[in-house]
């Protein structure tokens, strides 16, 4: 019992000893310190350690979104506070764990769930072409050419997703001005990317991050519209279905709407220009002529990318750095030409709205009025018709 209570004291010191019960991992001597229990609570809190450091120098040190403000305290000021109580409360229950005896592993504190942890080992072998793939996956701007490739292969998709989250963060970074906390997680993520490439060249091994949780932004597209579906049938007590059911659904209408579409296109000619010039901003109106060919949703989804930069320009002027995010769809476009079917996340959406149904039901509007200016027209010909001949033939009697 005695032997208990020091080797949970050892546990729970390591949360209040920050960094310093890092050296607890290293003693080979002390049996009360060199034990499964205590190590792996050292682990986590020196996890929740870290994470203290980072959120001081994101929002503290480099005062990152300072100059935003919500009743009159400074955007970084409120995420820091809240950072640094769920930060607390992951300490309070670390000690909790420790005193009732139990185990707190890193991967169990990471996880979005109990069963799925946050970080693992995918071990599997690797062979050179998959290798090269992973490895070019995570390469900026390259990783949609591997990824245009492979959009199916589940690993690639969960490096896809990874890097875009990364480097959209990063790019948010420079654009509000942060260059020095922007170069801080770009050394990261490529400190990362290096530790991630030796470990698969050397021991067939892939740390993989879990985030298949988070949809992939054609998913977003469907949950987006189910949920529309679902509210509206929910207020206007039309026929009650499942969330879930009406999501399966729409996944299934995707996947049929996508293969009747694509032997569709299959039919059409290609353009006569190379398909890949179609997402250079501008140079797309150079293809609207050519807007009924396999080309013709990529067509589409380059317009909006086009007036999406005009707009851009209006708001936040031609030099301000937000035109990078044009970088993302553009490449995503360019490598995912071969696929007929490729309706843009939101670019698509977006094109629909402004050019089919807004432009489109302004031009219709002025359509009907053409017509029914034409058909009073010839109706008020057609009633002076008789008035003129019945005149004539006064005139001639």
């Amino acid at each position: 019992m005695e032997q208990n209570k020091k080797i949970i004291w050892n546990a729970v010191s390591a949360y209040f000893m920050i960094f310093i019960s890092l050296l607890f991992l290293f003693n080979k001597d002390n049996k009360y310190l060199n034990n499964s229990f205590v190590k792996s609570h050292t682990k986590t809190a020196f996890i929740i350690h870290v994470m203290f450091l980072v959120t001081y120098i994101v929002f503290v040190s480099f005062w990152l979104w300072k100059e935003f403000s919500v009743l009159w305290y400074g955007v970084n000021t409120i995420l820091a506070s809240v950072i640094f109580i769920g930060l607390l409360a992951m300490l309070l229950y670390g000690i909790y764990r420790a005193n009732k005896w139990e185990v707190l592993t890193a991967d169990e504190l990471l996880t979005l769930s109990r069963q799925d942890t946050l970080v693992e080992v995918e071990k599997k072998n690797f062979n050179e072409q998959e290798k090269i793939s992973i490895i070019l996956s995570y390469i900026p701007f390259l990783w949609y050419i591997i990824y245009g490739q492979n959009y199916e292969n589940p690993t690639l998709k969960n490096i896809n997703k990874i890097a875009l989250i990364a480097w959209v963060f990063i790019a948010l970074l420079f654009v509000f001005s942060s260059y020095n906390l922007a170069l801080l997680f770009s050394l990261g993520y490529i400190v990362f990317v290096v530790f991630n490439c030796i470990v698969l060249v050397s021991k067939d091994e892939l740390v993989k991050i879990n985030i298949d949780k988070i949809p992939t932004p054609e998913d977003k597209i469907v949950i987006q519209k189910s949920l529309w579906e679902y509210m509206n049938r929910y207020f206007w007590k039309k026929q009650f279905v499942e969330l879930k059911k009406i999501v399966a659904r729409k996944k299934q209408e995707r996947v049929t709407e996508e293969k009747k579409s694509t032997e569709a296109l299959s039919k059409l000619s290609s353009v006569s220009l190379p398909a890949k010039l179609i997402y250079i901003p501008f140079f797309v109106l150079i293809y609207l002529p050519q807007l009924k060919s396999k080309q013709n949703l990529h067509i589409k989804n380059s317009l909006w990318i086009s007036l999406w930069i005009i707009l851009s320009w209006c708001i936040f002027g031609i030099s301000s750095s937000v035109q990078i995010f044009a970088l993302f769809p553009i490449a995503y476009g360019i490598w995912f030409i071969d696929r007929l079917w490729y309706r843009m996340p939101y670019a698509y959406e977006m094109y629909e709205i402004i050019f089919e149904k807004i432009l489109g039901g302004i031009f219709g509007i002025f359509k009907k009025w053409e017509k029914l200016h034409k058909v009073e027209k010839s109706e008020k010909l057609i009633a002076k018709k008789p008035t003129e001949t019945s005149a004539k033939s006064k005139k001639q009697s």
